[in-house]
């Protein structure tokens, strides 16, 4: 065998052991990328799907419009009580029955990542007595009322509160209202729903809690939310 030879059979043998060692690496590489204890990504909620199915078709498309989304996330985890944040009209139920005054209801992040974005917050709130339009002279701007339940407004671009006759709590400690209300901080919310849209997706929200409490009777919730008035 000649010296040249020799060298070019040398150099193809470490060629060989290169292009082994560059495909072992990769396929190590791929391996520790898939960790098989970390949790899928959560997949978006159709706006159908959230609050337990609170909304209707209407609300439903509202709310895309005011999340600029068409998938939503709920807030993840559990409370200190130990019950999963996710919402069901089933555990606000029982829980303003036994005299809870104030629930938190179902919190809708636009992004997967609670630290992303502020969420979508629904409050629910049993009153002794009803709430009253404020006088001009006391009116914050960009308030809307409507012709709705005992009392509805939107205002500021960020909120829409709905009040309704419906009595709850334990014997002898019943409030004859509640309010729910609905908060979206988000500034991308605020540039993309109108007051109507935030008002359409609260209606069917307390619509559906007033049926679920069984006082949709006394609560007289219309299917859609009316027209604002002016004053």
């Amino acid at each position: 065998m000649t010296g040249n030879e020799a060298r070019r059979r040398q150099s193809s043998g470490a060629a060989l052991c290169l292009s082994a060692l560059l495909v072992l690496g990769a396929g190590l590489s791929g391996c520790a990328q898939d960790d098989p204890d970390e949790p899928p990504a959560a997949a978006a909620t159709p706006a159908t799907r959230v609050c337990d199915g609170a909304l209707d078709e209407p609300a439903a498309k509202a709310l895309e419009r005011l999340g600029g989304t068409q998938g939503f996330y709920e807030s993840p985890g559990e409370n200190p009580a130990g019950e999963p944040h996710t919402f069901a009209f089933s555990r606000a139920v029982a829980s303003l029955r036994d005299g809870l005054t104030r629930y938190a209801g179902c919190g809708i992040h636009l992004t997967n990542g609670t630290k992303d974005s502020r969420p979508i917050s629904f409050w629910i709130e049993a009153r002794e007595d009803p709430l009253r339009k404020e006088g001009p002279d006391r009116r914050p701007e960009r308030v809307t009322y409507y012709p709705l339940g005992v009392y509805a407004d939107t205002r500021d671009g960020t909120s829409a509160l709905l009040q309704f006759r419906c009595r709850v709590g334990k014997a002898g400690h019943t409030r004859p209202y509640l309010a729910v209300q609905m908060s979206h901080p988000d500034a991308k919310a605020r540039e993309s729903a109108t007051s109507r849209d935030r008002m359409t997706v609260l209606t069917s929200f307390a619509r559906t809690l007033a049926d679920e409490l069984g006082c949709a009777g006394e609560a007289h919730l219309p299917e859609e939310a009316p027209d604002p008035v002016s004053s």
